[in-house]
């Protein structure tokens, strides 16, 4: 009897295993196939022809992904600092709300998530045409109307991962800070935010990611000068796709998949460190400039250097101006061996 159990069991997991494979590949082949042939020595995507890496060089000088990542950096960039200031406050300001006050909260928060993209896009496509009308703005259509969509989508998500990380703070912090002296302004800025930080941090994040690589809402709310680089994906494949598109989108991948898993780090470790965050960030606004912005051409200029010497070198410069800044802020900020020694001399 004992027997015939244990081999049903066993059994019963192989099949459970055997269908978690299946499921993975069934899922991500596609996605490793596009990977795959994004260094396909070809422009068909059916054979392989060898390898290079001269599509993601092509990529980077077409001048329409250009204009469509300028595009997708300006709305991701200042929808992170919508989502992080409005999320942050509305999850601070629900730490000691009544209990009502609070479900209600949570319940539109986890609306506004779960709601598909398609009700969220069609929804804010009918308040902008009916709010340029009210105004008289013709085209009100644009990154404005991307970055509002966006920050009201994204904002619910920051709220909730603030919140997760304030359930785990003691109140006794704020009531020490004020016994000290603080008032309520410095035990804000001194201990509820560097205590917040890393959710802050991977809120912020993950913001900038959802904002970066959506479609369905964008698509209903961009106008014509507006057009993000997955819209203008889209428009690429239409007619084909290509190894460019392979490119792009093995680009995009890799970033996402960096940025999440900086996040799901932080948010799992409690004594994590953001500062690798902060260094993925820095690498990423880096790339970006060197890709579509003057210092390009600025540096090649200056340096001589081109293709990807040229940008490993600006990245490196790049990198290291910021943590010389770093460490000079922290230096200023820092008060005298004196002071902190004898803080009534100060």
């Amino acid at each position: 009897m004992n027997a015939t159990y244990s081999s049903n069991n066993r059994l019963l997991e192989l099949a459970f295993r055997v269908y978690a494979v299946a499921a993975y590949v069934f899922l991500y082949l596609p996605i490793l196939i596009v990977v795959v042939f994004a260094f396909n020595d070809s422009k068909s995507v059916q054979a392989w022809a060898g390898f290079t890496t001269n599509w993601f060089a092509t990529a980077w000088q077409d001048t329409s992904i250009q204009s469509g990542l300028r595009n997708s950096l300006i709305v991701a960039s200042s929808n992170m600092v919508l989502a992080v200031t409005l999320g942050t406050l509305l999850a601070i300001g629900l730490r000691k709300s009544p209990r009502l006050l609070v479900t209600i909260f949570i319940a539109v928060m986890y609306m506004t998530i779960i709601s598909p993209e398609i009700v969220t896009g069609l929804s804010s496509l009918l308040f902008f045409v009916q709010a340029g009308k009210a105004l008289g703005i013709k085209n009100i259509l644009g990154i404005f109307s991307i970055v509002a969509t966006h920050a009201v989508w994204t904002s619910a998500l920051v709220a909730l991962i603030v919140r997760a990380r304030m359930a785990g703070l003691d109140d006794s912090l704020d009531e020490a800070s004020a016994d000290l002296g603080a008032t309520p302004w410095t035990t804000f800025w001194s201990v509820t935010i560097p205590l917040l930080l890393p959710a802050i941090i991977a809120g912020g994040l993950l913001a900038f990611t959802f904002s970066f690589d959506d479609y369905v809402i964008t698509q209903f709310v961009s106008g014509p000068q507006s057009s993000t680089l997955p819209i203008r994906i889209w428009g690429m494949v239409r007619f084909g796709v290509s190894p460019i598109v392979n490119a792009v989108a093995t680009v995009i991948l890799f970033f996402t998949l960096t940025s999440v898993f900086f996040a799901q780090y932080i948010l799992t470790n409690e004594h994590a460190s953001p500062r690798p965050l902060l260094a993925w960030f820095a690498i990423v606004v880096g790339s970006a400039l060197y890709g579509v912005g003057p210092a390009q051409s600025f540096w090649n200029g200056l340096t001589g250097l081109e293709g990807i010497i040229g940008f490993v070198t600006f990245l490196f410069v790049w990198m290291a101006a910021l943590i010389g800044f770093y460490y000079a802020a922290r230096r200023v900020r820092r008060p005298p061996p004196a002071a902190r020694l004898n803080p009534a001399a100060s």
